[in-house]
C-alpha cells in the first residue's frame, strides 16, 4: 500500500537525516567547546529535538485524518448503530439541520446500497489493517540513534479497530437483509406451489460466504436468518393446504421429508463452514421446526382421510342385518386401493 511505501521511505530518510545531524552536532560541539570552554550549543541540539520521526508523523497527521475519514464513512454507510450494540456512530455532518433531515441521515440504507457500502468499507478496513501492521517496522528511535526500540503502540491501532467494528456492523445488516428477502421468496413459493424451497436458502448462505469478510462475528444473524426462512416456509405450506384435499397434505409431508434429508443437511454444512462451527444447534432447531409441520400434516391426514374411508368401507360387529342395511353397504364407495396395498 501507499502508506507502507511512505512509511518505509520516511524511516530510511529519518535514519540518514539523524546521522547527518549527529555528525554536524558533534562538529559544532567540538568547535564550541574549543571556543567557549566546553559549553554545549543548545540551538543545535534543539533543532535535533524538534525533528519529527515517522511515528510522530503518523500519530499527529495521518491518524487524525484517517479517523475522520472512517467516522464519515461509517456515518454515511450506517447512519446509526445496530440495536443492542455498544458502538456509537457519531454524526459528521448535518448536525444543525432540521429534525426530519437528521432522521433521514440516521436511518439505515436500503439493502442494495448497504451491500455496496459493505464491500467498500471492508476494502478500506483491509487497507488500514495492512498499514497498521506495517507500522510495526516503523518505530521511534531512542535519543542515542543506535536503533534501540522503545515501548511501542501503533498510532493506527484505534483507527483500525473502529473500522473493523463498522465492517462487522454493516455485514450483520447484510445478513439480516439477505435472509429477509429469502424468507419472503420462500414463503410465496410455499403458499402458492406447496414447495419447500431449501435450495433458495442454500444459495443465500453460499452468497453470504462469498460476500462476508467477518462471518465469525455474524454467526447469530446467520443462525436466526436460517430459522426465519424455515419458519416462513412452514407457514406458507400450512397456508397451502387450506381448502385443499388430502393430497395437498401428503405433498407437504413429502416436501418436509425431502428437505430434512437433502437441503437442510447442505445448509447446515455450509453454515458450519461459514461460521467455523459456531452454530452447533442449528441442525436440531431446523429439524424440529420442519418435523413439527410434517407430523401435524400427517396426523391430520390420518384423522380426516384414512379414518373417514375406513368408517365408510368397513363394518365391525354382526354380519347379520336387514335388507336395507345391506343395500347401504353395497351402495358405499369401494375400498381405497392405497389402503388395500398398505
Amino acid at each position: 500500500p501507499r502508506l507502507l511505501q511512505i512509511g518505509l521511505a520516511t524511516q530510511e530518510a529519518e535514519k540518514r537525516r539523524m546521522a547527518r545531524h549527529r555528525r554536524k552536532e558533534m562538529s559544532l560541539l567540538s568547535e564550541t567547546s574549543s571556543v567557549s570552554g566546553g559549553d554545549s550549543d543548545h540551538n543545535a541540539s534543539g533543532k535535533v529535538l524538534r525533528m519529527m520521526s515517522a511515528h510522530d508523523v503518523f500519530k499527529s497527521i495521518v491518524n487524525p485524518a484517517l479517523t475522520r475519514l472512517v467516522d464519515h464513512v461509517a456515518y454515511c454507510s450506517l447512519g446509526c448503530a445496530n440495536q443492542g450494540s455498544k458502538i456509537k456512530i457519531s454524526a459528521t455532518f448535518g448536525r444543525g439541520s432540521a429534525d426530519r433531515l437528521r432522521s433521514i441521515l440516521k436511518s439505515p440504507l436500503p439493502p442494495t446500497q448497504t451491500s455496496k457500502c459493505a464491500l467498500d468499507l471492508a476494502e478500506l478496513a483491509d487497507a488500514i489493517q495492512e498499514s497498521n501492521e506495517a507500522m510495526l517496522t516503523i518505530r521511534s528511535l531512542c535519543d542515542n540513534g543506535e536503533g534501540a526500540k522503545v515501548a511501542y503502540q501503533s498510532p493506527l491501532e484505534k483507527c483500525s479497530q473502529k473500522t473493523n467494528e463498522a465492517v462487522v456492523m454493516i455485514e450483520q445488516r447484510v445478513c439480516i437483509y439477505s435472509f429477509d428477502a429469502c424468507a419472503r421468496k420462500c414463503s410465496i413459493s410455499a403458499s402458492g406451489s406447496g414447495v419447500f424451497d431449501g435450495d433458495a436458502l442454500l444459495q443465500c448462505v453460499q452468497k453470504l460466504s462469498d460476500d462476508l469478510t467477518r462471518s465469525d462475528d455474524c454467526s447469530k444473524e446467520i443462525e436466526k436468518g436460517c430459522h426465519l426462512v424455515s419458519q416462513k416456509c412452514c407457514e406458507g405450506l400450512t397456508s397451502y393446504v387450506k381448502d385443499r384435499s388430502d393430497a395437498a397434505r401428503l405433498r407437504v409431508v413429502a416436501e418436509c421429508a425431502d428437505a430434512l434429508n437433502t437441503t437442510i443437511a447442505d445448509v447446515v454444512r455450509e453454515v458450519s463452514y461459514l461460521t467455523n462451527g459456531q452454530s452447533e444447534s442449528l441442525e436440531s432447531n431446523l429439524s424440529s421446526i420442519i418435523s413439527a409441520l410434517e407430523r401435524e400434516m400427517f396426523d391430520v391426514f390420518l384423522q380426516s382421510s384414512v379414518k373417514r374411508n375406513v368408517l365408510s368401507c368397513a363394518r365391525l360387529g354382526h354380519i347379520e342385518g336387514n335388507d336395507q342395511t345391506s343395500n347401504k353397504v353395497e351402495e358405499s364407495a369401494p375400498f381405497p386401493p392405497y389402503l388395500a396395498a398398505s
